[in-house]
This record gives structure tokens, sequence and C-alpha cells, in this order.
């Protein structure tokens, strides 16, 4: 998620084997299990900003030396061949040479039904959710009692991206604090659900711990990048679970058993805040009050006590000012993305490694 044009390529690579198939960016447990896919939103929003980069959309100023009017007719053209680009990249449409974009969805779905048989064929599914994702924004935005926000529509996703404009890189940044060495604080809940125990650094814990500490950080960043998305900057923000897990290529996120077993000085690392509800009324048979209970939409924030202790903030590349930081005694993340094509499993923040740098150090684009 801090770096979204490394995010963008990950979104073009196609596998041919099933051993491949954790390589992808989306995993198939959190995003085709029972049919959910609210981890394809963020996925196509990246897509489209790309594309709009691609065909000029945020330079129209720059190319259109004309009347305002002018530069409307040329943005409403580009928005139109951006939901052909969505379409290519879905497998929806055969390309058409007008794109840099190649086809995805389609190969990561036919790969992932050699693994489970229980998809339906690809057939049935391009031909419904073209159809779905045709649907106009605001017929998605004002659906019944439904919770509607991760819904996909190509103008939806379009208009999410032109708010968001060219795909960036962003680090993580924090200060270290030696009163409160970070492994030393949190704890995890024991197996048997007996206690806590204190984190284990490296060969203790064959890593597993260490790896804990890249998704909580990951956790953090997820919810500053929203938050700086956000004119209010509230608090408690959503951060998509779904993505977040497909980030760390972690599961457990998916439904937030992971963080629920994590306690920083002895508080939980992922408080919630509910944000809205489906319609409960007395009418409501008491087995479906229970179904719409549990799908209510959470907010979240990471531990506010964690955030304050170590200072963490987000910085765009291009304000990005590496000796600034050391003056200031503080350090930061890149973002691998979710692997590294080398026939080998990564996924981490690399602390101190400029993007600059990292092209030559994992021989990856970036």
């Amino acid at each position: 998620m801090l770096n979204e044009i490394r995010e963008f390529e990950q979104y073009q690579e196609v596998f041919t084997d099933l051993k491949d198939i954790e390589k992808y960016r989306l995993m198939p447990y959190s995003y085709f299990k029972q049919n959910h896919k609210n981890g394809l939103r963020r996925a196509m929003t990246i897509v489209a900003r790309k594309a709009l980069e691609e065909r000029g959309y945020f330079r129209i100023e720059d190319v259109i030396k004309h009347t305002e009017e002018a530069e409307i007719d040329e943005q409403k053209k580009i928005i139109e061949q951006v939901k052909n680009d969505l379409r290519i990249w879905c497998g929806f449409e055969t390309p058409d040479g007008q794109t840099s974009i190649q086809p995805w969805l389609n190969h990561f779905y036919n790969l992932s039904c050699q693994k489970n048989k229980k998809y339906e064929t690809w057939e049935a599914f391009r031909r419904f959710y073209d159809s779905a994702f045709s649907t106009g924004i605001f017929s998605t935005t004002f659906e019944n009692d439904k919770n509607s926000i991760y819904a996909i529509s190509y103008e939806g996703i379009i208009a999410d991206a032109i708010s968001l404009g060219g795909l960036k890189r962003y680090y993580l940044v924090c200060k270290p604090n030696e009163q409160y060495p970070e492994m030393n604080q949190f704890k995890v809940e024991n197996s048997d659900k007996s206690g806590y125990r204190p984190f284990k650094r490296g060969k203790k814990n064959k890593g597993k711990d260490d790896e804990k500490m890249d998704c909580i950080r990951k956790f953090v960043a997820a919810y500053l990048l929203k938050q700086r998305t956000t004119k209010l900057h509230n608090s408690y923000n959503i951060v998509n679970n779904a993505d977040l897990a497909n980030w760390t290529h972690n599961a457990t996120i998916f439904k937030v058993e992971f963080f629920n077993k994590i306690r920083y000085k002895e508080k939980p690392i992922y408080e919630r805040e509910a944000y809205w509800d489906y319609n409960i009324d007395e009418n409501t048979s008491s087995e479906e009050k229970a179904v719409k209970n549990n799908k209510k939409l959470q907010k979240c924030r990471p531990c506010p006590q964690y955030l304050k202790d170590y200072n963490f903030y987000i910085v765009s590349e291009e304000e990005f000012d590496k000796e600034k930081l050391e003056k200031n005694g503080e350090i930061f993340y890149s973002d691998m993305g979710s692997y590294i094509n080398d026939g080998k499993k990564h996924c981490f923040l690399c602390e101190g490694l400029e993007y600059k740098d990292m092209s030559e150090k994992y021989s990856i684009k970036c």
C-alpha cells in the first residue's frame, strides 16, 4: 500500500503454475471465499489511476489549450476509455492495443479454480460481474439495506481514482523510543488462551513475532494513509481488512483474528468503533438480527498509545528527506510489495532502504 507503483505491477504479473498461486497479491482465500470480492475494489482503483495517468487525464490542462468545454469533453472521452481499460484488466474485453494494461483477473481466477473446484466457471463469473460493474454509480450507492461501501462499479472506481490522483510511493516514518523498546512492549495470546506471552526476536520464535511486528506496522501505515484522504482526519477510520490481508499475505487478518490476539502495553493493538448498521426494527427476526449484527461495518484505529510513543507518520516520496530524518533520530520503512519474484515469499517493510536503491538490491522494478 505504501508503494502504489509496485502494487500496480503486481496486478499485472501473470502466473501459470498452480504452485505459484500464492505469489498473486490478491489471496484466493480472502478474495474468493464465499464469493467475497471487496479486496478487488482497491486493485481496480489502482489500475484505473494508472490508466488515467497513461491517457493524460491528470495533464488535461497542459494538453488542451482551448476552452473549459473542450477540457470537459476530453475528460469524458478519457473516462470512457478507462472504463474499457478496466474491462480489459478484468478479462471481460480483449486488449485493443490502445493501452499498456493487460488482462489479469481472468488469469488469477482460472488458476484459483484449479485449487478450488467450488468456484463458478469463468464465463458465468464474467457475464454476471461485467454487467454488475456496469451499474451506474448512483444506483450502486443507493442500494437499500446493503453494505455498499465496497460495492464495485466502473463509474465509482474511476471517480475514486480521479479523486486520489496518480500512483504514488510513501514511507512510514517513526522515532525509536529508548524508554519503550518496540518489541518488548508487545504480547500475544497463548495458543491455549491461558494468558499472554511477550514477543520474541528472530530465531527464538522462528521469526514469527518479527512477522507480527511487520503486520502491525503495515496496519499503522494503512490507517495513516486512509487518514491522509479523510478531510476531518478522523481518529477512527475504515481500513479494509481484505486489502490489509492481501498486502501482508496473512489470511487471519481478514477477520481481524490476528490483531485480536495482540496487546500493546496491555491494551488491544486494534480498536473498533461501530460506523454503520443494517436496518433492524420490531419486524426483524432474532435470526436475522444475529446475522445483521455480525455484519456491522466497523471503523478502527491502532492503539493510540503506540502511535504516540513512536510518533508514526507518512511522508510521500516527493517530500522525503533522508538527511532531515536522520538528524531527527527517525527511521523509515519502504514497501516491498506482497512478495519479490525470486521464488521465495517476501512480504515485509524494509527499514532504512530508499526506493531508488531497491531495484539494484532486490532486482525488482520500482
